[in-house]
């Protein structure tokens, strides 16, 4: 199958760089992953607010990157995505149903773990994140900002995203 490009997104099965503006030809049942909207995890490229994933697409870096009310799991290796079939890539981050996210497993309380845009309405738990300020954390928990990525006080795991934990204090 003939797989249309507009630019420089990523060709859906195959890796390396793709020519600007080139088609390409791809499997079959990638096409239809592509076309069907299904709960395949697929890799469609790097998701921004123009670019937006939609369920069970990444790569994203925010919820904002994500269509409608779906929100970015994100991931530092093999674990599986919840509401989503297939294998996704190594530590690739996708956007996801909230409704559920509780259906797999997910890393455990002290695992670093991008949940949310976190605020006083809708607060994150320990090593969640992304928080801007205290008052995005649970309880007396506080917002611990990177300025650069690395590990996390309390948390398991390295953050590349520069991504704001909350951590006790």
């Amino acid at each position: 199958v003939c797989y249309q490009r507009r630019g420089r997104e990523p060709v859906p099965g195959c890796y390396g760089s793709a020519q600007h503006g080139r088609d390409y030809c791809i499997d079959k049942a990638q096409e239809q992953i592509v076309s069907s909207g299904s709960g395949a995890v697929f890799y469609k490229g790097e998701c921004t607010r123009g670019n937006k994933c939609g369920k069970c697409q990444g790569d994203c870096d925010r919820d904002s990157h994500c269509e409608n009310n779906l929100l970015c799991l994100q991931r530092w290796g093999n674990e599986p995505v919840p509401g989503c079939d297939g294998r996704p890539d190594h530590a690739r981050d996708y956007c996801v149903d909230p409704r559920q996210v509780g259906t797999s497993p997910l890393p455990s309380s002290k695992q670093l773990r991008y949940v949310r845009e976190c605020n006083r309405n809708n607060p994150c738990g320990m090593c969640e994140g992304d928080c801007d300020s205290n008052s995005g954390c649970e309880g007396n928990m506080i917002c611990y900002h990177l300025t650069a990525p690395g590990s996390v006080p309390g948390c398991r795991g390295y953050d590349t995203s520069k991504t704001d934990f909350c951590i006790p204090p």
